[in-house]
């Protein structure tokens, strides 16, 4: 194989790795904005001194109404269990005074 064959090889490779880790990425959530909010607002509503927080995206999309979907889950042992919560976030963007620019829904999906 000469040179020229070699570093053609080595370029058209090195491009399907990149493609392919493009692609891969492409369907992951690039940026979120509530993440810690979902978690300090469970947190502050059920949680323990001691709990383990797991937070997990369920959902977005940031078109004219931001709007992401979070399970959050407390565990704190055996003798105490643990809980599962799934908090909506909707961001209403910009509004005149006296109106509703956000709405928090915390919905109790499972526990022992």
């Amino acid at each position: 194989m000469t040179q020229l064959n070699r570093t053609h090889t080595t370029l058209a490779v090195a491009a399907t790795i990149l493609l392919t880790t493009w692609f891969a990425n492409a369907g992951e959530p690039k940026a979120t904005l509530f993440r810690d909010l979902a978690q300090s607002t469970v947190q502050s509503l059920y949680g323990r001194p001691g709990d383990l927080v797991d937070v997990e995206l369920k959902d977005m999309d940031h078109g004219a109404n931001t709007r992401e979907v979070w399970q959050v889950s407390l565990t704190n042992g055996a003798h105490t269990g643990s809980a599962i919560y799934e908090v909506h976030i909707d961001d209403k963007g910009a509004a005149n005074e006296g109106e509703e620019v956000a709405q928090i829904r915390v919905i109790y999906v499972t526990g022992n």
